[in-house]
C-alpha cells in the first residue's frame, strides 16, 4: 500500500514526525510538508505556500495516483494510529473514506440551517452540482482509474473557490469549522472531493461502517 499525509508547522511536526518516519521504515509514505528537514525516511513533497490549505490534500493525493499509477491511501497526521499495522482489503474500484454523511437524506433547507453546510449548498448551487453524501477527510483510498485525470483536474479548478469560501480566519458562528479557520483555509475539501467522485460516477464506501478501522 502506498500511503500519504500532510504536515504543517513546528507544533505538528514536532508531534508526529518520529511515527511517521517509523512508520515509513516499512511503509512506503509520502508526506507533504514545510519543513522536510524533519524526515529521515518518509519521502518529502515540499509545501512552499505562506499559508495552509487543508485542501491541498487533495491534489496531493490524485497527483500520486496518477503518476503511481495505482492505489494511494491518505490519512491525517494525526490518524496514523488508524491505518498502522492495517489490512484493509479493499476491492479495485471503490473510493474508501474514514466515514460518510449522508446529506441526501435531508432537503437543501434542512441541510442550510447547518453553518457551514449553507456555504456548500451556495458553491454546489453556483456551480450546477447536485447535494450528494458527504465523504469525510480524515482517511482516504482512492484507486487507480482511467477517470483520475478527470478528476484532478476538476479538483485543481475547485480549490480557488473552496479556499476562498472556507478561508482562515472567518467565524462559524462555534462550530467545528471556527477551530479549522484558526489554521488555514479550505477546510471544506471533502465536499469538493465527494461531488466530484459522484460526478464521475465513482462509488464510495465508509470504513467505519465496513469495520475496516
Amino acid at each position: 500500500m502506498l500511503y500519504c499525509t500532510m504536515i504543517y508547522g513546528n507544533e505538528l511536526h514536532d508531534s508526529h514526525c518520529i511515527e511517521l518516519d517509523e512508520f515509513s521504515k516499512s511503509n512506503e509514505l509520502f508526506v507533504l510538508t514545510n519543513q522536510p528537514e524533519y524526515f529521515l525516511n518518509a519521502k518529502t513533497i515540499l509545501y512552499d505556500r505562506n499559508e495552509f490549505s487543508y485542501y491541498e490534500k487533495l491534489p496531493l493525493l490524485l497527483s500520486l495516483i496518477q503518476k503511481e499509477k495505482k492505489r494511494v491511501t491518505y490519512f491525517d497526521a494525526d490518524s496514523l494510529n488508524l491505518v498502522k499495522d492495517k489490512d484493509f482489503g479493499f476491492d479495485n474500484k471503490s473510493v474508501y473514506s474514514y466515514e460518510i454523511f449522508k446529506n441526501t437524506n435531508y432537503t437543501e433547507k434542512q441541510l442550510r440551517t447547518n453553518y457551514g453546510l449553507d456555504v456548500l449548498c451556495d458553491i454546489y448551487s453556483e456551480l450546477g452540482y447536485e447535494m450528494c453524501d458527504y465523504l469525510h477527510e480524515r482517511i482516504i483510498s482512492i484507486p487507480y482509474s482511467q477517470k483520475i485525470n478527470d478528476i484532478f483536474n476538476e479538483i485543481v479548478k475547485l480549490k480557488p473557490i473552496f479556499e476562498k469560501k472556507y478561508p482562515k480566519g472567518k467565524d462559524w458562528k462555534k462550530t467545528d469549522f471556527s477551530k479549522y479557520s484558526q489554521i488555514g483555509c479550505g477546510y471544506g475539501e471533502g465536499g469538493a472531493l465527494s461531488v466530484v467522485l459522484k460526478n464521475n460516477n465513482i462509488n464510495f464506501l465508509p470504513l467505519i461502517e465496513k469495520n475496516l478501522i
